[in-house]
C-alpha cells in the first residue's frame, strides 16, 4: 500500500469517527431531551398528586376539627347551663334570706 493509499484510509477512518461521534452526539441529545421531558411530565403528575393529597389530608383534618369543635362547644354549653342553674340557685336563696330578714325587721318594728 502506498503513503497516499495510507493517508487515505487515515483520513477515511477520520471521517468515520467524526461522523459516529456526531451521531453518538444526537442520540445523546435526543436520549437527554426524552429524559428532561420524563422527568418534567413526572413532576407534574407527582404535584397533582401530592396537592390531592394534600387535599384529602386538609379535609379529614377538618372533619377531626369539626368533630372537636362540636365536643368543646357542647362541654362549655353545659359547664354553661351548670353555673347559670347553679346561680339562680343562689340568687333565689338570697332573694328568701332577704325576704326572711326583712320579715323579721317589720314583725320586731310592729310588734
Amino acid at each position: 500500500m502506498s503513503k497516499h493509499e495510507v493517508l487515505d484510509r487515515i483520513r477515511q477512518a477520520e471521517q468515520e469517527a467524526e461522523q459516529l461521534t456526531q451521531a453518538a452526539r444526537i442520540i445523546r441529545e435526543k436520549a437527554l431531551a426524552a429524559a428532561r421531558s420524563n422527568a418534567t411530565t413526572s413532576l407534574e403528575e407527582a404535584a397533582v398528586e401530592a396537592e390531592a393529597a394534600a387535599r384529602e389530608i386538609l379535609a379529614g383534618v377538618r372533619v377531626a376539627v369539626d368533630a372537636e369543635r362540636t365536643r368543646i362547644l357542647g362541654t362549655g354549653d353545659a359547664a354553661l347551663a351548670q353555673q347559670r342553674a347553679a346561680a339562680m340557685s343562689r340568687a333565689d336563696s338570697a332573694i328568701d334570706q332577704l325576704m326572711s330578714d326583712f320579715s323579721e325587721f317589720v314583725r320586731h318594728r310592729t310588734g
